[in-house]
């Protein structure tokens, strides 16, 4: 059951924030990507779409 005021969410989870889920990586990673960072970022884009309706706003 979820807790009051917070439907959906599973009793004893906690909320997940993007930053708990993204990848952050230094100059010298990015550098030896190459390519694949058009992949990183529609993975995060992806990832951040999922999420975003269920951060909550002020």
């Amino acid at each position: 059951m979820a807790p009051p005021g917070r439907p959906g969410l599973v009793a004893g989870a906690r909320a997940v924030s993007f930053a708990d889920v993204a990848c952050y990586f230094s100059p010298e990673e990015w550098a030896v990507c190459g390519r694949r960072r058009g992949l990183y970022r529609d993975v995060m884009r992806e990832t951040y779409g999922h999420l975003a309706p269920h951060f909550q706003h002020p």
